[in-house]
């Protein structure tokens, strides 16, 4: 997930905030992976966990976060493998920690965000799923200075 020392700090920010929200610990997965963390409580596997940020706040303008097909689809798979349930959480520019079950993606609301304006390279046909903002659950506030549960 870091590709710098201020993505490694911002990493190590929110991972000990989810971990202390949800009372458990949480292991990183290798750098570009699908998976960001892997939830553990009393050496059990509990949650597989993906985090993204969200770089506006203007919630009139863009209420939607988007997800990658794929890395949902990835992560449905693997819950189903391992048992355990995979969370997606989002922390928006002003701060607020968001998350949602994988499961609760709702599917039919789908675009394509790779095209002919700004082809991809790396994924030129890629779709993700809209997900309205008010589908999310609120896992805290984190600021610059200090969290907020």
């Amino acid at each position: 997930m870091a590709e710098n020392d201020r993505d490694r700090q911002n990493e190590n920010t929110v991972r000990a905030a989810i971990a202390g929200w949800f009372n458990c610990d949480l292991v990183s997965f290798p750098q570009y992976s699908f998976v960001d963390w892997l939830g553990m409580r009393d050496g059990d596997m509990t949650a597989l966990i993906e985090f993204k940020e969200k770089r506006t706040s203007d919630l009139k303008k863009y209420p939607d976060v988007i997800m990658d097909e794929h890395k949902v689809f990835k992560l449905l798979t693997l819950q189903d493998a391992l048992k355990i349930d995979a969370y997606i959480f989002v922390r928006m520019k002003h701060g607020e920690v968001l998350y949602i079950k994988a499961d609760a993606v709702p599917q039919h609301r789908i675009r394509n965000i790779g095209g002919t304006d700004r082809p991809r390279v790396e994924a030129p046909e890629q779709k993700a799923f809209l997900v309205d903002q008010s589908m999310f659950r609120k896992a805290g506030v984190l600021s610059r200075d200090r969290e907020y549960a």
